[in-house]
């Protein structure tokens, strides 16, 4: 039979062969009936259909089946019953869209193919959106485990999975492996899916090769806590993960632990609380945020949510909220000094430690100590705190013993306490506010600054002329200081009982 046999149910003996581009494709450009067409001009790269006389973008509506040979349901309605020979016959040619009808399917699946979409019936309201509790199913569900074994493939694999909800077995939900070859990295899309681990899975992803997943809209969460790795790398492996819209919540304490990779994870509007640690063996790490919530406090609260040990990497994220108790999306012993971070319009609920040894930036940010400090900063490295709030009653607010300095500009004390801690070395942006405001406020002029902390100025930096005063000073000859070189050394004067 020719292309023309594409229809529900039908039947094909040769697919056409799939195109791609980073551009959707050309409203003149004739394709071959049922034929896909990928455009990589988004993050998510868009899969159209020919459907004789036009591209269409599968957005399939909540009734209708796509154009397919390929359909898995009941006998009566059905070609095939089972998944796994919907994808066998698929295979034969060059891949297709196979379309799952409402059920519950138990079967482990093996995809070796490439270009190969699962969509499964929508229901009534067309998507599961985000939920914390994980209660809301799709209609469509496979028990069961996932290989994909693409390592024969000479070319970009593509495969594509919809509106399914995926409630895996023992060992590994979803084994990727294969793709061996960086500039062919394969693709793997879920939209709109379910990923449930129970007590018996040991990871969510085993991955072995150089492959992008792409998460848009999706749940993925554990049955019971602490019992599944978010993924788990063989030798080789690079993976570029894009999070969109969606909730992340695997609990483990190694939830995502590497060696000899190179990763980078793109999320965004995401719920993630997925430990990773990329301490181990030679790897570099990427990770950036905007417009995510990061709560790491189920896992444990002396655990950071990235590990980055001695390995090198960087952290960028955006008008984000930070709820750990346990501090920053990397922090305690866990920044080398190779990783770099860079939080802009960030806040933290709870109190900031910084110890080890990374480097960054906050901006624009805000930080909530309550009782304890805001940051507690022990860290050898030099950071940069910029046009932020700091809001605590303790004294001192920003506390720590580090050796590194701390670049500090327009920093807005909102709470009882305004005092960073003599122990620290304190370096001074201009301002950019070009005001000085007291009450509570320390506002920097890019001239003469006036500080305060606890004790005397001690391996403090200021410009010349700066005055100091020492928020716990029992004596009159002790609480006011002023910069006399434009460095470190500081006159202490009599001021008036």
């Amino acid at each position: 039979m020719g292309d023309t046999s594409y229809g529900i149910g039908g039947f094909i003996s040769t697919a056409p062969g799939v195109l791609k581009g980073n551009n959707p494709p050309p409203p003149t450009f004739r394709g071959k009936l049922g034929q896909f067409y990928y455009d990589f001009s988004t993050t998510f790269p868009n899969l159209y259909i020919y459907n004789g006389t036009s591209w269409i973008l599968t957005n399939f509506s909540i009734d209708s089946f796509p154009i397919t040979p390929f359909v898995v349901g009941p006998s009566v309605e059905a070609q095939f019953q089972t998944i796994q020979s919907a994808i066998n016959a698929a295979e034969l040619g060059s891949g297709g869209i196979i379309y799952i009808q409402p059920g519950t399917y138990i079967e482990n699946i093996t995809i070796t193919g490439q270009n190969i979409f699962l969509v499964g019936y929508i229901g009534c309201d067309g998507n599961i959106g985000i939920s914390v509790t994980g209660g809301e199913t799709l209609p469509v569900t496979i028990q069961g485990n996932l290989t994909l074994n693409l390592v024969n493939l000479q070319t970009t694999p593509f495969l594509n999975f919809k509106n399914i909800c995926f409630v895996g077995g023992a060992g590994n939900i979803f084994t990727i492996t294969g793709n061996l070859n960086l500039l062919e990295s394969g693709f793997i899309n879920f939209d709109n899916c379910q990923i449930i681990a129970n007590s018996l899975a040991t990871n969510i992803f085993f991955v072995n090769g150089f492959f992008n997943i792409g998460v848009q809209g999706c749940e993925i969460f554990e049955a019971i806590p602490n019992t599944v790795n978010f993924f788990t790398f063989g030798t080789t492996q690079f993976l570029n993960l894009n999070s969109r819209d969606s909730f992340i919540n695997i609990n483990a304490q190694n939830a995502l632990s590497v060696v000899n990779s190179f990763m980078v994870f793109n999320l965004e509007n995401t719920y993630y609380n997925t430990r990773i640690d990329v301490s181990s063996g030679s790897q570099a790490f990427s990770f950036t945020a905007l417009n995510c919530v990061f709560d790491p406090s189920p896992i444990s609260n002396s655990s950071p949510l990235i590990n980055f040990g001695g390995n090198s990497g960087s952290i960028t994220a955006n008008n984000c909220v930070i709820l750990s108790t346990a501090g920053s999306l990397a922090d305690s012993t866990n920044l080398s000094a190779a990783a770099f971070f860079r939080y802009n319009n960030c806040i933290w609920n709870n109190p900031l430690v910084l110890d080890g040894n990374g480097r960054g930036e906050f901006s624009f940010c805000e930080f909530y100590g309550t009782s304890s400090p805001s940051i507690t900063f022990n860290s050898s490295q030099s950071i940069s705190i910029l046009n932020s709030v700091v809001n605590s009653s303790n004294n001192p607010a920003i506390a720590g013993t580090g050796g590194g300095v701390i670049t500090v500009g327009d920093l807005t004390f909102s709470g009882s306490s305004s005092s960073i801690a003599g122990t620290l070395t304190l370096s001074y942006a201009p301002s950019l506010l070009g005001a000085l405001t007291l009450g509570g406020k320390l506002n920097l002029l890019g001239g003469a600054q006036i500080l305060s902390g606890v004790g005397a100025p001690t391996g403090i930096s200021a410009t010349q002329g700066s005055l100091y005063t020492n928020t716990t000073a029992a004596s009159s000859t002790t609480r006011l200081y002023v910069n006399t070189t434009g460095g470190t050394t500081w006159a202490n004067f009599t001021a008036s009982a």
